[in-house]
């Protein structure tokens, strides 16, 4: 009997340490993380996503995965969420702009053409990525000398001289090696009353075993597991860091579906001219867009927040003392 009863606490016991969480996402993580490729010939943000805005629309080179809400193409859903993020971020004629992972440069363009910024500037550490929008944008440099594009991580935004208005970025945030360090160097470069806006992904509850396989292959796909927050989280990151006026709206079900049909089709009539790692990306989107519809575990979201002031330092204005 004393047996079956000690059978019975270790069996317990190791239940829990499966449930919890933390534990087992680690594990899943650290799998993850050596299954990536290595080296330095390897980038996992590169050129790719252009063969994505063919042959509709050949001249353009976005790289996120769109607004589809009313959209028939993928440059019209990407387009689509450009300007719903630039509406969230109450963008203005005259402003100094961060755009934090540019992608290929198109929303650089985009920025100027619609919204029409004093300055902007792009960091992107990605040299090939970094080395085509230079060249893409070679003829509005010389019309905007405000433009300004660097080949370093958002991580590195601290060693930048300027402040500025408006931090943006679009479909790039879930990759930063570490969103929270970002937030909170983004925050020491804002103007009085700047903003930040972002679109991003977070977690949502899902069952155990499915959320654990979501973990990883996030993980696998260039999404650290420090990033896999869910809206509550990600919201008192925010607050803790002294942002205000914080918006975060849900636009999971103008993002997901679309993408996942356009990928099919796109899949479907372009699989012979793929080849290697590229065909491997798509059907591995594809397939996590799937795996996203049945089980849930993730959200896609659009936010903003406002420079305010850090609670440490509350104590101090004279309206307190």
């Amino acid at each position: 009997m004393s047996l079956v009863l000690v059978a019975l606490v270790v069996g317990l016991m190791l239940g829990l340490w499966l449930r919890s969480q933390p534990s087992i996402d680690w594990l899943i993580c650290t799998i993850a993380d050596r299954l990536k490729p290595q080296g330095q010939k390897f980038e996992r943000y590169d050129l790719a996503d252009s063969i994505l805005n063919q042959p509709l629309r050949a001249e353009t080179c976005w790289a996120n995965l769109g607004d589809w809400t009313s959209a028939t193409s993928y440059p019209e859903a990407c387009e689509a969420l450009a300007h719903r993020l630039a509406r969230l971020a109450n963008l203005e004629p005259g402003q100094h702009m961060l755009d934090l992972g540019f992608g290929l440069g198109e929303q650089i363009k985009f920025w100027y053409q619609y919204y029409q910024p004093a300055k902007v500037t792009g960091l992107n550490p990605s040299k090939s990525q970094l080395n085509f929008a230079q060249a893409y944008l070679e003829t509005l440099g010389s019309m905007h000398p405000g433009l300004k594009l660097l080949g370093i991580g958002a991580e590195e935004l601290d060693h930048l001289e300027s402040s500025y208005d408006r931090i943006v970025s679009l479909d790039a945030a879930y990759h930063f090696p570490d969103r929270y360090s970002v937030l909170t160097k983004a925050r020491e470069k804002l103007m009085p009353s700047g903003y930040i806006a972002f679109t991003d992904m977070l977690r949502t509850q899902t069952s155990f075993w499915p959320g654990s396989l979501l973990t990883g292959l996030l993980c696998l796909g260039g999404i650290p597991r420090a990033n896999q927050i869910d809206k509550k989280q990600l919201y008192q990151q925010l607050q803790s860091l002294g942002y205000e006026d914080i918006v975060i709206e849900d636009i999971s079900a103008a993002v997901f579906q679309g993408m996942e049909i356009y990928l099919k089709d796109f899949l479907r009539q372009r699989h012979q001219e793929l080849r290697g790692a590229r065909l491997q990306r798509y059907y591995a989107t594809w397939n996590m867009l799937r795996f996203i519809r049945r089980y849930g575990g993730l959200s896609y979201v659009v936010y903003r927040a406002r420079s305010g002031v850090v609670l440490a330092d509350k104590a101090k204005l004279p309206s307190e003392i």
